[in-house]
């Protein structure tokens, strides 16, 4: 090849880097110039209208991708971080809740209730977790902002079983101890109503 075409070629070639560049970090002000090239030297207004549209959604696709692909690192994060968030109030309420050898057997009967319950959230947590790893590579948004919501149904499941005790505490230990027994028994009964220790499936497939 002649250095005269070599060096026309180089040109050439940093000519269309460049202009991929520009394109890449203005891409609306690129489109914006070739409508207005069409109007200026363009006749037919309907073919301008039509090329217009076109050049739009095919330059827009690009970009709604790209967004759907940093909210969905974004959300995958999120899940990853209340996921570690509600593991570890799991384990810290469950150890509160440890009682002694000495305590009767109405407090241990409520603190055993309450470990359960902790023992399936935990148990649904993880599955949710497991499922949003497992996760297709198409899957949407929309189907990963679901198991952040139920993720955060878990947390909201545990804070009101664990004040419900709180409040329930103050009356039982005011409560006579031949009482006692039966009072915890009516509220563990109403607990498992009102929450139902049934355990999770390893993966929601319908989440996917």
């Amino acid at each position: 090849m002649p250095a005269m075409l070599k060096k026309m070629f180089k040109a050439y070639l940093y000519l269309v880097s460049a202009g991929v560049r520009i394109f890449a970090e203005y891409r609306w002000h690129a489109y914006f110039v070739y409508v207005l090239s069409l109007l200026l030297w363009g006749d037919d207004l309907k073919c301008i209208a039509c090329k217009s549209i076109f050049i739009a959604l095919i330059w827009t696709l690009p970009i709604w991708g790209r967004d759907e692909d940093i909210a969905k690192e974004k959300l995958l994060k999120d899940i990853r971080l209340q996921f570690l968030k509600l593991n570890a109030y799991i384990e810290d309420q469950r150890a509160s809740f440890q009682l002694g050898t000495k305590e009767a057997d109405a407090f241990k009967l409520c603190s055993s209730t309450i470990t359960q319950q902790f023992l399936v959230s935990k148990q649904k947590a993880e599955a949710l977790y497991s499922a949003a790893q497992l996760r297709p590579p198409f899957t949407n948004n929309f189907k990963l902002r679901k198991f952040a919501i139920n993720l955060r149904v878990q947390e909201e499941r545990m804070c009101a079983i664990i004040e419900r005790y709180s409040v329930f505490r103050v009356t039982l230990t005011a409560t006579v101890s031949q009482n006692q027994l039966e009072a915890a028994q009516q509220w563990v009964g109403e607990i498992n109503t009102l929450y139902p220790p049934i355990a999770a499936d390893p993966v929601d497939e319908k989440l996917l």
